[in-house]
This record gives C-alpha cells, sequence and structure tokens, in this order.
C-alpha cells in the first residue's frame, strides 16, 4: 500500500494484470504503451476532443472523460498535459483519486510537492521500470518574478523558445501580427501577449465546444 499524501494505491500483484483506462491519445500515450507488460488490460483511451471520440487509435476506441470513468478501470493513467486539470475533471467525474496517475511527472504542477509519488504507484502497480524524475527538471526552470503571465512557468523549453523567438522577430524588425494555431487554455497565447505588447494576437482553434452527454455528465456532478 502506498499513501500519496493520505490517498492510498492498493498495489495488486504484478502478475494479476489491470485494467487500465488512459487519458490521451498523442505521443505520451503511445509512449506508456511501449513499455506497459502485456498482462495488463487497456479498457479504453480518452479525449477530452470530442471530433476523437468514436475513432480507434492504436487500435483501441477513444471516448469522452465520462465514458472513461463509467467503465470503471482500476487505474486511469493520464498521459496528457495539463495532468492536474484532467486529475480534477476526472474526480469530479467519480473517479476516486487513488486511482488516478499522471505518466509524465512533469505534466503536474504538483511535480514540486511530491515529485515521484505517481511514478512509484506506477510501477508497483503494474510492475514496470519507469525511471524516476529529478527534482531539477526543465519543466520547474526558475523564472525571476514578473518574467512570465502568472499561471505559466511550467514548460522551460517551449517558454525560452518564444522569447528567442521574439527576440529574433524585433532584432530583424519583422512587422506584422501574431497567429497562434491551436489553443488549449490560453496560457501560450498569454505568453505571446507577454511578448509581443505591441500587437494583435489572433488564435485559431478547431476546438467547437463540448460534447453534449460531458456536459450533462459535468453539470449532474455539480
Amino acid at each position: 500500500m502506498l499513501s500519496l499524501d493520505g490517498l492510498n494505491l492498493a498495489c495488486r500483484t504484478k502478475g494479476a494484470g489491470m485494467d487500465i483506462g488512459i487519458f490521451g491519445t498523442g505521443s505520451a500515450m503511445k509512449d506508456f504503451l511501449s513499455v506497459l507488460p502485456g498482462q495488463h488490460r487497456i479498457v479504453t483511451l480518452a479525449d477530452n476532443n470530442p471530433q476523437r471520440h468514436g475513432q480507434m487509435v492504436e487500435g483501441y476506441p477513444v471516448v469522452s472523460a465520462a465514458q472513461l470513468v463509467a467503465s470503471d478501470p482500476e487505474l486511469v493513467v493520464i498521459a496528457a498535459r495539463a495532468g492536474d486539470a484532467i486529475r480534477a475533471q476526472l474526480y469530479e467525474l467519480g473517479m476516486q483519486h487513488d486511482r488516478i496517475c499522471v505518466y509524465y511527472p512533469s505534466y503536474s504542477d504538483d511535480l514540486g510537492r511530491r515529485v515521484n509519488t505517481d511514478i512509484i504507484a506506477i510501477n508497483e502497480a503494474l510492475g514496470m521500470a519507469i525511471p524516476l524524475a529529478g527534482i531539477a527538471t526543465m519543466y520547474l526552470w526558475p523564472e525571476p518574478s514578473g518574467t512570465v503571465p502568472s499561471g505559466i512557468g511550467e514548460d522551460f523549453v517551449r517558454r525560452h523558445a518564444m522569447r528567442l523567438a521574439s527576440e529574433w522577430v524585433r532584432e530583424r524588425g519583422v512587422a506584422g501580427n501574431i497567429a497562434e494555431l491551436g489553443v488549449y487554455q490560453g496560457e501560450q497565447a498569454a505568453l505571446l501577449n507577454t511578448l509581443f505588447p505591441d500587437r494583435t494576437i489572433r488564435l485559431f482553434d478547431t476546438f467547437e465546444g463540448f460534447a453534449g452527454a460531458d456536459v450533462s455528465t459535468e453539470a449532474a456532478n455539480c
């Protein structure tokens, strides 16, 4: 039994196999599948993009967050960015805290408080040997106060790549407005706004709203 700040994850024997739900359909999910021992069973994949629902990815069906919870997996592994927000979403939908883990610790803002507890939990529950992360990772690189908007500071590489790009644009006198294609929660847009305060930022995204079934389920659990 592994304690996670008062939350317990019952670790079954490594050879028994578990029913697993994975939240995320991108490269992190594929990375996790590549190291998952064969005795475990993937129940389904989940994604917040309604356009993904009903598709098959790596041979598994993609469903909504509510449907993932309804499938009652023994463990949900979040293999996507915004791990903390997804964890909270699943909990609000009725999934137990001790059955949710984030695969990449650097995708979770809780990393500074409990660096490796989720990875340890996954390793013990599934008989895996995912390397533990060091406390000082590029996603927690310290920033001088006031250099980035509040809520932005978890991705050192992306942030500084954008800063270098903005310096290149200014040094060469490149004119014009800024556009971002693909907007998740507005963090990157906020960073662009900070780096280019004198320019108009235009945001483009294919998101057309949450699926009606998910909205109803969320409302019922409020």
